[in-house]
């Protein structure tokens, strides 16, 4: 992924020295050309095999972007994508540079698309745009033309590079401002890896840490609609921006290192407000409105162990210390130490 930023000098890496103290670009199709070369080949191959038009195109422009370095046409056909085998494959994320979060790293998804599943959440997709209407915010920083956000949920069959670690629940692609701006984004549910993360992760960390009398609100249904509200406020809000000089930029570029946790605090925030939102409007049951929130609280303490270093972890910090400070948890001393939601409405 090629970067831009004002302090970095963009160069092809030819004019670099031993003695130079200049930092420049080197892109990745050139860094990594050899490694690159052979992944592009499997690739082209692979489309070659597929009987899928959509796949197929997809495999082929990733091949090219691969060798060329830019992603635009690979990305759109991403978004595009309409095949029971879902691909996800590139340099996507940002949360590893800690410096300015421009450098992103490779990741790969390979998952079976459940069509079924994928239906039953096609409403939030289509409600974008009357989130961002009414989002609490001065109107001057909305935009009226957010398009309907495609979700495809998928059972994953194969993960590697930088997700191969801890196992991601979704993600919201691309991140390319310029795709963004035209064609919104497009966000991928992994429910096998949802409900294993649930029933394994999420709820032994409710039992221990969360009153008795409100761990009935504690279950998956509104735990995995919250993830899908979550990515789907990736998508609304202020992307591109003007500065006070005149000149154009984006939140991602301005914010720097500090952009990744707070786009996922705010992903998770305006994630509960939109979930409140859409029961007000008779669109979700209204049996979320306590769950909901329970359900959150519990799952602050399963992001937060990733640690301050993480966005994830460091944005749940902000958003569980933001609900202490003004009181909406409270914390009890017993034999086991836990916590109760005091407020359900909290926004």
């Amino acid at each position: 992924m090629t970067l831009s930023s004002p302090s970095l000098t963009q160069s092809d890496g030819s004019d670099q020295t031993k003695t130079s103290d200049d930092l420049f670009i080197v892109p990745y199709s050139k860094e990594y050309r050899s490694s690159l070369e052979k992944a592009a080949e499997l690739l082209a191959k692979a489309s070659v095999c597929s009987d899928s038009p959509s796949l197929k195109n997809l495999l082929r422009t990733k091949a090219n972007a691969f060798l060329s370095n830019d992603y635009y046409e690979s990305d759109v056909a991403w978004m595009e994508l309409d095949s029971n085998l879902d691909v996800t494959i590139g340099p996507y994320e940002t949360y590893e540079d800690g410096l300015f979060s421009y450098k992103a790293t490779f990741e790969a998804f390979v998952g079976i698309r459940d069509d079924t599943a994928t239906s039953q959440v096609k409403l939030f997709g289509d409600q974008l745009q009357d989130l961002e209407r009414n989002l609490p915010m001065d109107n001057i920083f909305k935009s009226d033309s957010v398009s309907a956000a495609p979700i495809r949920v998928i059972n994953l069959l194969y993960n590697s590079g930088d997700v191969k670690g801890p196992q991601t629940i979704a993600f919201n692609l691309p991140n390319d401002e310029r795709i963004v701006n035209e064609r919104g984004t497009s966000m991928v549910m992994l429910k096998n890896i949802s409900e294993a993360n649930f029933k394994h992760i999420l709820k032994p960390i409710a039992d221990a840490c969360i009153r008795v009398e409100q761990k009935e609100y504690v279950n998956f249904e509104p735990y995995y609609t919250h993830i899908v509200c979550h990515e789907c406020c990736h998508g609304i809000g202020p992307h591109s921006i003007t500065l006070p000089s005149g000149k154009k930029s984006t939140v991602r570029l301005e914010l720097q290192e500090f952009h990744s946790a707070l786009e996922e605090a705010k992903a998770d925030i305006v994630g509960l407000w939109a979930l409140n939102f859409l029961i007000k409007k008779g669109l979700l049951p209204k049996s979320l409105s306590q769950s909901m929130y329970v359900s959150f609280l519990a799952g602050c303490f399963r992001s937060i162990r990733f640690g301050l270093e993480e966005a994830h972890g460091k944005g749940q910090a902000l958003q569980f210390t933001g609900c202490m400070t003004k009181g909406l948890l409270s914390y009890t001393q017993m034999e086991n130490s836990q916590l109760t939601l005091r407020r359900l409405r909290m926004l």
